[in-house]
């Protein structure tokens, strides 16, 4: 249908609704709400509709990366001081909404999160160390009211419910962290992820390995050289055992512990009438 002068200025917002317009890049009939303001056309909108200019716009800054940048840097430099001033306005008028989305983001995506973090921080551990240093005595007041406040009795009791809590949940993660720290303790060469731990468990095939009794999930990490007798703390050090084995195993190497099982089984069939 043809398309009456329409003033965006002086007629009623409601009338983009009653309206319509083709866009003349997909050809498809739609209301003017769809199509951006531009004052120099009759209908006071855009040739194209909104879809496809940002389709447009989109391929051109593609296939011109590099002089997009280029574009962007220089706008930003002649024009930093009003930049910052409007990210400023949309972060405190925004402030609540953004730590949600933010919050939410990491939470989606917590291990790659913490491998760039993990990247950023050896990159450059004494720049990190530096600026903690720093933060740590410039806010001295804000660090002294968080200290009282973890001191409160029902902060503290909140604290260790939820520390029990993501331990039960998380106990691979939990003995990950032990052994890791007992390692280190005794100045052990090597660590270990949880999925080197995973794939021990499956080259197993969730096996005990000296006992071959079913695990269930349910294991023991054991070093097969023991720390305290210059084993490693690398992945290949390790093997997925019962409860029962790791714990009766004690500083025992491999050899050592199967020929004390064979002992143990010729003392029971001598003890048998």
């Amino acid at each position: 249908m043809p398309i009456p002068f329409h003033d965006s200025e002086n007629n009623p917002s409601d009338l983009d609704n009653i309206y319509s317009k083709q866009c003349r890049r997909c050809q498809e009939e739609k209301s003017l709400n769809e199509f951006s303001p531009n004052k120099k056309r009759r209908d006071g909108r855009q040739s194209y509709c909104r879809k496809c200019t940002r389709e447009y716009m989109n391929k051109k800054n593609h296939e011109n990366l590099e002089q997009t940048r280029q574009k962007h840097r220089e706008y930003y430099q002649k024009n930093s001081d009003s930049r910052r001033a409007s990210a400023k306005r949309y972060a405190d008028s925004n402030r609540e909404q953004i730590r949600f989305k933010a919050k939410t983001k990491r939470s989606e995506n917590l291990e790659l999160f913490r491998s760039q973090e993990r990247i950023r921080y050896w990159k450059c551990p004494e720049k990190h160390r530096m600026a903690k240093l720093a933060y740590w005595h410039n806010n001295e007041s804000t660090r002294l009211a968080r200290q009282r406040n973890r001191q409160r009795p029902e902060i503290k009791a909140k604290g260790r419910q939820a520390i029990k809590q993501w331990r039960l949940r998380n106990p691979h993660i939990v003995k990950r962290q032990t052994q890791n720290r007992r390692a280190l303790l005794l100045k052990a060469n090597g660590f270990f992820s949880n999925q080197d731990v995973i794939s021990i468990y499956n080259q197993q095939n969730g096996l005990c390995l000296y006992c071959y009794k079913e695990l269930h999930g349910k294991y023991s990490l054991d070093h097969k050289i023991p720390l305290s007798r210059g084993g490693t703390n690398w992945p290949s050090n390790l093997a997925c055992t019962c409860m029962l084995c790791n714990y009766s195993k004690g500083n025992k190497t491999p050899e050592e512990y199967i020929l004390y099982r064979q002992s143990l089984k010729e003392e029971s069939h001598e003890a048998k009438p």
